[in-house]
């Protein structure tokens, strides 16, 4: 390639399909419409007849069709289009966003949610934060591991240990909570299976048996005698192997965060000192 030329003389990084460069006679098309009398709101349609022009009316219209014969969206939005004429994914998606934002959200499990609520649990021990800064020390051998619950924002532990990989923590805590927030270091890929066998292995039985029951017994989702009855009988049961999984918190900042935060009738059974 000589000083001077260039692959990319447009100055575009990503390829341009435009109406006007796939029908370069389509402003003497609408003028002779215009002459002829056409109303301005039928010339997509003569354009559709005429020459195999869609619209965006008429694409829309398409992508519509297509969403009533897959519901549950298995197809994809381009694998199911067939038009005629070019139709962009990103359009796709504006038709999908503006008809059903879930179903376009589900669509796309990999785009970044935003969250425009703060952060919220239902009690101690619902989900840590994680996190292990093994680049701090990382010239001794050491690595910190640091464990923060989401609802009373205390600091569980924070450890110096030879390598953050180790699934010491579960263990002294006999069990892990619900859920767990973490960035995708390679330090999570043993607490995430431990997480995983344990729902597995342990809380698939307690959501089996919470399931059957609720045919035996007659339960009524909608009635809130039933509903709390189960909610308070089941947080008890709901301990794996046996063994409690509730650690020591700072109470004193959980009562504070209570006072501020909590909506009212919260604990209505009781305080969180109180309630075992």
């Amino acid at each position: 390639m000589g000083e001077g030329s260039s692959n990319n003389p447009s100055g575009r990084n990503l390829p341009i399909c435009s109406v006007m460069s796939e029908h370069p006679d389509l402003p003497t098309w609408i003028q002779a419409y215009i002459d002829d009398g056409v109303k301005q709101s039928n010339i997509p349609k003569e354009l559709q007849d005429d020459h195999g022009l869609c619209s965006m009316k008429i694409k829309a219209a398409a992508i519509l069709g297509i969403i009533e014969e897959d519901p549950l969206f298995k197809w994809g939005t381009r694998k199911g289009l067939h038009l005629s004429s070019y139709c962009s994914e990103k359009f796709i998606d504006d038709v999908l966003r503006t008809t059903n934002l879930d179903a376009s959200t589900m669509c796309q499990p990999g785009a970044r949610k935003v969250h425009t609520k703060g952060l919220w649990g239902v009690g101690p021990n619902e989900e840590w934060c994680v996190n292990g800064r093994e680049k701090i020390l990382i010239c001794m051998g050491i690595s910190v591991w640091s464990i923060i619950d989401e609802w009373s924002h205390d600091e569980l532990d924070l450890c110096a240990l030879p390598d953050s990989r180790t699934a010491n923590i579960p263990r002294l805590y006999s069990g892990m909570p619900l859920q767990t927030t973490s960035d995708m270091g390679s330090k999570t890929r043993k607490l995430a299976a431990a997480q995983t066998a344990l729902r597995q292995k342990e809380l698939s039985n307690v959501k089996h048996a919470y399931e059957s029951g609720k045919i035996t017994v007659g339960f009524h989702s909608e009635d809130p005698i039933h509903k709390g009855v189960s909610l308070w009988l089941w947080a008890k049961i709901e301990r794996w192997s046996g063994r409690d999984v509730i650690v020591k918190v700072d109470l004193a900042v959980v009562d504070q965060l209570i006072e501020k935060y909590a909506p009212p009738g919260l604990f209505q059974f009781g305080t969180p000192v109180s309630v075992q």
